[in-house]
């Protein structure tokens, strides 16, 4: 008699996403960190990049194992040219923000797709949240100074109506 499994009840987050998208995410889903989405300007990301960005990560399901989508796949899903995926894949392995591995087929000797790492490019983005966090801990800590002298500044006040 096979052992049962308990079914996980789906987190908090998962089941707001359920209720903003309806039965579509349990289609597919792709984690994004928001800080790329955020600081898409400040990490010189062209439309396009980000696109073809996001199209890799749609195939990133493991951390140890990185994606490795043809240019094909990619520009079919980015409606582009094959040549136009290859250049801006160049451009940012060029600027460090992506790292490309070539792979070969074991069966048949020739090469096959590229491995993708985005090791550059989440040091860059961490870098980026730490900047924001600290400059909204420093928002944070003033409201609650201003907070804090308004408060005393209006002790002993009453209000006095007529």
């Amino acid at each position: 008699m096979p052992a049962r499994v308990k079914k996980k009840k789906p987190a908090q987050s998962e089941r707001e996403n359920v209720k903003k998208w309806g039965k579509v995410i349990a289609q597919s889903w792709t984690f994004v960190p928001s800080i790329l989405l955020e600081k898409q300007t400040e990490l010189g990301l062209t439309p396009r990049e980000l696109n073809i960005l996001l199209q890799l990560f749609r195939h990133w399901w493991k951390a140890d194992a990185p994606p490795f989508p043809s240019h094909a796949t990619i520009a079919e899903a980015c409606g582009c040219d094959r040549s136009t995926v290859q250049r801006t894949l160049k451009r940012l392995e060029k600027r460090g923000l992506i790292e490309t591995t070539h792979r070969t087929d074991a069966k048949h000797g020739g090469r096959t797709s590229n491995e993708y790492g985005f090791g550059g490019l989440i040091k860059e983005a961490t870098y980026l949240a730490e900047e924001v966090a600290e400059e909204r801990a420093q928002q944070s800590k003033r409201r609650k100074t201003t907070k804090k002298k308004l408060s005393k500044s209006r002790k002993g006040l009453r209000v006095v109506r007529e």
